[in-house]
């Protein structure tokens, strides 16, 4: 290409769990050697990509081209970034795990061949001045939203977009990345929830090309799919005969049938055959509006939808079920859109509280737990210290947690051949452990299991640090040893010394 104009990426490396590095790797290597000008951003959390696509869109070219590298949900934080469509050139690199908007529109799975496509479209508009093709995008709105959520794929209520929300928050969908069966996360979760789910009572009002109205009352409503493109769920055909340049929208539901139905239906549905079955209905129509007689989860290309305080509300029944880590999640992205929300900030340190409560290990558990002491009370920078290999950390931590520390220490080479028991009281903890090195592994019991054993050593919390340290006159000072006197020495010898670039942070 020649006298190319500059082109714009937005780029998520983390897509398809950190595959997309891989493919921006190979993307900008060839941009690079065809001479294609070109600038990138990176996306650094949630919600990024709208606010980079709202600035270049905002950039004083007539022209803008503008290329997605990254999942699904990029694509749909892009298209609600950009201001105006009319002057911006959007194209996609598909780099996710489910593609539904790159297969939905044709784009090509290699990433070269793709790129290739968008330059010969930017080389073609600009010998001939023809724009790329248009397609038709949907918005959907909901009580108290600000503006409308523009979607590309679908838009939907109910089982979907319970599948949608678990889907951001499962390990699983993680797993199956990893093993490229990612597509699969979407299916084994809709089998999970179908049967617990909550059905509702719907009034859907239709509205076709000529703005003809038609309300038609649902019972038992499973789902609502307001599709876009044909598929969505990584490729599961909802609308087979949805088109993206007819100006209309085709609505998938499901209704009046019982779950087991629904659930032996199902390959019906992945199959592209559901379309004949009663319970399954197909719309088409240029718009629509539901009133559910009760609240139902949301999504928006598989991005998960409410406002502010319906998510709260939402959250704060999922906290009362014990959902702490969906919980964590959802109001961490609240937080990170207003900072000022103590609503969203005090909730957040609650499900982080409830976290730190249920976990065993003492690191995790002190950042949770720190985590909610600062977002309730914030954190002055200016308070922050660094204590190199825990100096002050010692006055904070307990023995226990200490001895916990140790055992994360303990280097299997070090270790090898040494075998010790002592009995170790901590006079400021008021506690006694037996403490023995075996198979090198670190194992410490509360209380005298071997009252017989002859090795003793009393000390303090700061004098356990003095071991981890291998500071010897610390040691002398502060450690009172019967029996076996090397064993301060052996044990210190054992423990791999953390890093002097490592510091504890002291608030």
């Amino acid at each position: 290409m020649r006298n190319c104009q500059e082109i714009y990426f937005i780029v998520n490396e983390g897509a398809r769990t950190g595959k997309a590095a891989e493919v921006w790797k190979l993307v900008r290597g060839l941009l690079i050697e065809k001479g294609i000008a070109y600038k990138a951003y990176e996306t650094k959390h949630k919600g990024h990509a709208t606010s980079l696509a709202a600035h270049i869109a905002a950039l004083p070219q007539d022209v803008i081209y503008l290329v997605v590298l990254g999942g699904d949900g990029t694509v749909n934080e892009v298209l609600n970034g950009i201001t105006d469509f009319d002057k911006v050139r959007l194209g996609v690199i598909p780099t996710g795990s489910g593609n539904d908007f790159g297969r939905g529109i044709g784009l090509p799975k290699d990433p070269q061949t793709a790129l290739e496509n968008i330059l010969s479209c930017i080389e073609q508009e600009q010998q001939t001045g023809k724009a790329p093709e248009r397609i038709d995008l949907g918005q959907v709105s909901w009580p108290g939203a600000d503006t409308p959520r523009i979607f590309g794929i679908s838009a939907g209520a109910g089982l979907d977009a319970i599948v949608c929300k678990k889907a951001l928050q499962s390990g699983l969908k993680k797993f199956l990345n990893k093993i490229h069966l990612g597509k699969l996360t979407y299916l084994l979760l809709t089998v999970q929830t179908l049967f617990t789910m909550d059905t509702a009572q719907v009034t859907y009002t239709y509205y076709g090309k000529e703005q003809q109205e038609q309300t038609v009352d649902k019972n038992k409503v499973i789902f609502t799919a307001v599709m876009n493109l044909r598929a969505e769920g990584g490729g599961v055909p909802m609308a087979p005969q949805a088109s993206y340049t007819d100006g209309l929208l085709s609505v998938c539901s499901a209704c009046g049938i019982p779950k087991w139905r629904t659930f032996l239906c199902l390959p019906f549905l992945v199959a592209a055959r559901h379309e004949n079955i009663k319970g399954f209905d197909v719309e088409n129509v240029q718009r629509m509006e539901l009133a559910m007689s009760e609240p139902m989860v949301l999504h928006a290309d598989g991005e998960y939808l409410g406002d502010v305080t319906t998510v709260l509300k939402r959250a704060e029944e999922d906290f009362a079920k014990g959902d702490y880590q969906w919980v964590a999640q959802i109001t961490n992205i609240l937080i990170q859109a207003d900072p000022s929300n103590q609503q969203a900030r005090y909730l957040c340190a609650d499900a982080l509280e409830q976290l730190g409560y249920q976990c065993e290990s003492v690191l995790w558990r002190n950042a949770y737990l720190t985590g909610a002491k600062e977002l309730r009370e914030g954190a002055d920078p200016q308070e922050v210290e660094l204590d190199p290999l825990g100096q002050k950390a010692q006055h904070f931590l307990s023995g226990e947690a200490i001895l916990d520390y140790m055992g994360t220490l303990v280097d299997k080479d070090l270790a090898n051949g040494k075998e010790f028991t002592f009995l170790l009281t901590l006079t400021d903890d008021e506690e006694t452990y037996t403490v023995q090195l075996k198979n090198s592994v670190l194992l410490v019991y509360p209380g005298a299991v071997d009252k017989a054993c002859k090795n003793k050593i009393t000390t303090t919390s700061s004098g356990l640090f003095a071991i981890l340290n291998q500071d010897t006159d610390r040691q002398a000072l502060l450690l009172e040893v019967e029996g076996d006197e090397n064993i301060p020495s052996v044990l210190a010898g054992c423990l791999k010394r953390p890093s002097d670039e490592f510091n504890v942070v002291i608030p």
